[in-house]
């Protein structure tokens, strides 16, 4: 992004290009294919949420991303990968990337302009609702920024009777 600042009479000068690549979340089914926004879902279906969380603060950052399992679902155990920690009483997942060499561990944390994709299974159960809504919260250094919401819509079944009369 480029900007052109003027201040009253002064004369304009043009700002240095700023980029940032947001924070992004994704479902996808089993197979690896994305689901469009808007994909309807039923019942018993297995849906995998991606987030992915770039480094642009310029150097190693510490970045700890956290997701809510939305309504509707139920948790895959297990399923979530980069060594995350899975709280079954908040129904919270959160992966943390930091600098764990003073306790015998590993730096962890994001090299400037990289970025680092997680992922969670997630099954939708017979409470879901009308839909499914989910958005990641991620800390990058000093900031907090959400992921774009996913908004899954649940199908409805339908029932066909059929009635005969006998003579």
């Amino acid at each position: 992004n480029v900007a052109t600042i003027q201040v009253g009479n002064n004369p304009a000068y043009t700002t240095n290009k700023v980029s940032n690549p947001p924070e992004g979340k994704k479902v996808t089914d089993t197979s690896g294919n994305e689901l469009a926004d808007g994909t309807t879902v039923k019942v018993g279906d297995v849906l995998v949420y991606r987030v992915r969380a770039y480094n642009d603060t310029g150097a190693k950052a510490d970045v700890t991303i956290t997701d809510n399992i939305p309504a509707g679902t139920t948790y895959v155990p297990g399923s979530a990968d980069h060594g995350s920690v899975y709280d079954a009483a908040t129904n919270t997942i959160t992966w943390t990337f930091a600098d764990d060499t003073a306790s015998g561990g590993t730096d962890k944390r994001l090299e400037p302009n990289t970025s680092v994709v997680v992922s969670f299974r997630v099954e939708v159960d017979a409470s879901a609702k009308q839909t499914i809504s989910n958005q990641a919260s991620i800390a990058i250094g000093n900031r907090n920024p959400n992921t774009n919401m996913v908004t899954t819509p649940v199908g409805t079944g339908s029932i066909s009777i059929t009635k005969n009369v006998a003579s």
